[in-house]
Formats: structure tokens, sequence, C-alpha cells
């Protein structure tokens, strides 16, 4: 029952935003991939945004912040075994 802002903040919310606005824009779907600070972990989303009838958006997001520290711990390895 919270708004973008009330729950990430101002800064987030206005990222957001803006990829609504590209997605009403354009009236196509759009993917993003964002990665913020909040509550004292970095987190990933993977974001589909879609345009609905009547000039609004849907969009799905899925939490990725794991498989990417995972992905950040292989490269670390990677370069050690160099």
């Amino acid at each position: 029952g919270k708004t973008d802002a009330e729950f990430f903040g101002p800064d987030i919310s206005r990222v957001f935003t803006a990829q609504d606005e590209l997605v009403r824009e354009t009236g196509r779907p759009q993917q993003f991939e964002n990665s913020f600070d909040h509550d004292g972990r970095r987190w990933t989303f993977l974001t589909a945004k879609f345009p609905l009838p009547g000039g609004g958006v849907g969009g799905i997001g899925t939490d990725i912040t794991d498989r990417k520290e995972a992905e950040e711990r292989l490269r670390e390895s990677e370069t050690k075994a160099q």
C-alpha cells in the first residue's frame, strides 16, 4: 500500500518514474536493471515494464541480488586465480 517514494525514497522513485515515462513515450515494453542501497544492503532488480491501455504502466520485477553477488564472487575468484 506504499508508493515508490514512501518505500524507496525520492531518489530511487525518480528513477522508476523516468522508466515509466520511457515506456509511456515509446509505447513499447522495456527491461531495466536497477541497483540501489536499501535497509543496509545493495539490492538489484531486473524489471520488465509495459504499457497498459489508458496510459498506465505495468511491471514485473525479479530480485536478482543473489545472482549479482554470486557473479561478483566468481569474477573476484577468477582474477585471483590469474
